[in-house]
C-alpha cells in the first residue's frame, strides 16, 4: 500500500542549519550570517486567519549582534497581523538581541486577506532578518493566495524533549484540519536521524530505515472533517526509543508529519497483525491511496529535539606505511575508529569531527580521497608541506572505522615519515590512540623519479562556509531526509 510519494517538508530545513558547522581546522571565522526559514507561499481560505511561523537561524560560526526580524515590502492586501510582543517599525519589528552560532528564534504571525482591499487573487510581503553592521542579513519573499477552500492539515508543535541512551518516549502528535474539505483518512510519518529508532508495532503502521533516517509510516482511516483536531491517545503512543549508544552531549532531531488521503487500497495493513494505533474520532475502515493537495504543506510537519548527556567516544588514529622502491606507485588507507562505548556526536554548530594527515616527504600525492582537501597556505608563494585534512562521516558508530584512501609515487632519496592525527572533540578522554605514524619503507630497484599529478586551487571544502557547508556538513540530514520520498509499502 502506498500512501505517495511526497516530499519531506521545507521545516526540516531548520534541524539542518543548526546543525551547521565550520570545520576546526578552517580558515578566519566568517561573518555572521542568518537565514530564515518560512515558506515561500500561504494559502488563505477567504474569511478565514492563517497563522505562519518563521525561523531566524544563525548559520555562521560567529554571534550575530542586534538581530531583529521583521517585515518589508508588506502588500495591505496580504492582512498581515504582526507577531505577538512585536511592536514598533515592521521592518524591525520583533527584536531578537545577539543570536549564538546555530541559534534560532521562531516567530508566529498571522494573515487574514481582505477581499474588499483588492482584486487580485495574490498579494505579497517580505521576511527580514537584520543584525548590525557586521552581519549578512536575509530577505525571504512570501506569497500569499486567497483560496476558495480546500484541505489545510496543520501539525501542533512537539516540545523538545530529554532522554537517557536507551529510553522510550511517547510522541504526541495533534492534527488539525484547518481546511473547508474533510479527508477520508491520514497519513502520519514519524521520522528520526539515525540514532532515533520510530517505533511500529500496530498493524497500521510500516517501518523502515533507509539512508541514516528512521521512519513509521500510519495510517489512520475514518472521515477528518474540516476544523476538527485529532490526536495519538496515551494509549496507543508513537513512540521514538534514543539508541543505547547515542553519543552526546547532543540534540537529534526528530518529525512529524500528516498528510491527507482519500479512498484507495489500503488492504495491505489490515492483513498485518497485533494492536491497531488509533486517533480519536477515527473509524470507518477503506482503500486509500488518492492524496489530495494540501493548500500549505509547510505547517504539516512538528520538528523537535531529542537532548541526551555527554558520553565518552575513543577515537584512535590509523596510521599505515608507504613501501616501495623509488618510482613505484603505492595505495594506502589511513584514518580513525572510534572504539566507544558511544557514538561520536553527529557536526554540530561547533564541531565537525576531522583526521589531519602529515604525508611522509620524498612521496608524490596521484589521487586523493574525495572527503580531503590538501592545505593550502594563503600566502601563494609559501610552498605546502604535504599536509590533508579529511571530514570524518558525521557521528561515526560504536567500532566503525572511517578510511581515506591516497596513491602516491615514490619520489627522490629522502624519506621522513609523516603522521596520522584524529581530532575527537569533547568526547575523547584518551588522547593516546589519537596519533599514529605514517611511515615509509623504500625498497631497492625502481626507476627513480616520477612526479605527482598538480594540486591546484583553494580547498574550497574548507576555507568557504555557506553553501559549502550545506553541502559537506549540513548534508549529514538535511540532503538525506529532503532527497529520500517517504511512502508506505506492502
Amino acid at each position: 500500500m502506498r500512501l505517495r510519494h511526497f516530499a519531506i517538508p521545507a521545516a526540516i530545513e531548520l534541524a539542518a542549519l543548526t546543525g551547521l558547522a565550520t570545520p576546526a581546522v578552517a580558515a578566519p571565522e566568517q561573518a555572521p550570517t542568518l537565514q530564515i526559514v518560512a515558506p515561500y507561499q500561504v494559502a488563505v481560505i477567504e474569511g478565514k486567519t492563517k497563522s505562519v511561523t518563521a525561523t531566524v537561524v544563525n548559520i555562521s560560526d560567529t554571534t550575530a549582534k542586534k538581530v531583529a526580524f521583521g517585515f518589508g515590502k508588506v502588500d495591505p492586501a496580504a492582512g498581515l497581523i504582526l507577531p505577538d510582543g512585536c511592536t514598533g517599525k515592521v521592518d524591525t519589528a520583533c527584536a531578537i538581541g545577539d543570536l549564538a552560532p546555530g541559534a534560532s528564534r521562531k516567530f508566529t504571525f498571522k494573515l487574514k486577506p481582505d477581499a474588499a482591499t483588492g482584486t487580485d487573487l495574490t498579494s505579497s510581503l517580505a521576511l527580514l532578518a537584520t543584525g548590525a553592521a557586521n552581519v549578512a542579513g536575509a530577505v525571504q519573499p512570501m506569497v500569499v493566495v486567497r483560496a476558495k477552500g480546500g484541505v489545510d492539515l496543520e501539525v501542533a508543535d512537539i516540545d523538545d524533549m530529554k532522554l537517557n541512551r536507551g529510553q522510550t518516549a511517547d510522541v504526541p502528535v495533534t492534527v488539525r484540519n484547518a481546511g473547508s474539505e474533510s479527508v477520508d483518512a491520514l497519513g502520519v510519518v514519524l521520522i528520526g536521524e539515525e540514532q532515533v529508532q520510530t517505533l511500529s508495532k500496530y498493524r497500521n503502521c510500516v517501518a523502515e530505515s533507509e539512508e541514516g533516517v528512521n521512519t513509521v509510516v500510519c495510517l489512520f482511516e475514518g472521515t477528518f472533517a474540516a476544523g476538527a483536531e485529532f490526536t495519538v491517545p496515551s494509549a496507543t503512543p508513537l513512540q521514538v526509543k534514543l539508541a543505547s549508544t547515542a553519543g552526546g552531549p547532543f540534540t537529534y532531531t526528530a518529525a512529524a508529519v500528516a498528510v491527507g488521503v482519500n479512498k484507495s487500497a489500503a488492504a495491505s495493513l489490515a492483513k498485518k497483525s497485533g494492536p491497531e494505533l488509533s486517533l480519536k474520532e477515527a473509524g470507518d475502515e477503506g482503500d486509500y491511496t488518492d492524496v489530495p493537495d494540501d493548500l500549505n504543506d509547510a505547517d504539516n510537519t512538528a520538528v523537535f529535539g531529542i537532548k541526551v548527556a555527554a558520553s565518552t567516544a575513543d577515537s584512535a588514529a590509523i596510521g599505515a606505511t608507504f613501501t616501495g622502491a623509488v618510482g613505484d606507485s603505492s595505495t594506502v588507507k589511513v584514518g580513525v575508529r572510534n572504539l566507544g562505548p558511544t557514538a561520536v556526536i553527529p557536526a554540530n554548530a561547533k564541531w565537525a569531527q576531522y583526521v589531519e594527515i602529515k604525508f611522509p616527504t620524498g612521496v608524490n600525492i596521484t589521487k586523493y580521497d574525495s572527503a580531503c582537501q590538501l592545505w593550502l597556505p594563503r600566502d601563494p608563494s609559501t610552498p605546502t608541506d604535504n599536509t590533508w585534512f579529511c571530514l570524518v562521516p558525521s557521528g561515526l558508530g560504536v567500532d566503525r572505522t572511517a578510511l581515506f584512501s591516497f596513491t602516491g609515487t615514490l619520489a627522490g632519496t629522502k624519506f621522513t615519515p609523516g603522521y596520522v592525527i584524529v581530532d575527537g572533540g569533547v568526547q575523547d578522554n584518551n588522547l593516546s590512540n589519537d596519533r599514529a605514524e605514517f611511515g615509509i619503507n623504500p625498497t631497492a630497484g625502481g626507476e627513480g623519479g616520477g612526479g605527482g599529478l598538480p594540486l591546484t586551487g583553494a580547498p574550497a571544502g574548507w576555507v568557504a562556509a555557506g553553501g559549502a557547508l550545506l553541502l559537506i556538513v549540513g548534508a549529514i540530514f538535511f540532503t538525506t531526509a529532503r532527497r529520500r520520498r517517504i511512502i508506505t509499502k506492502a
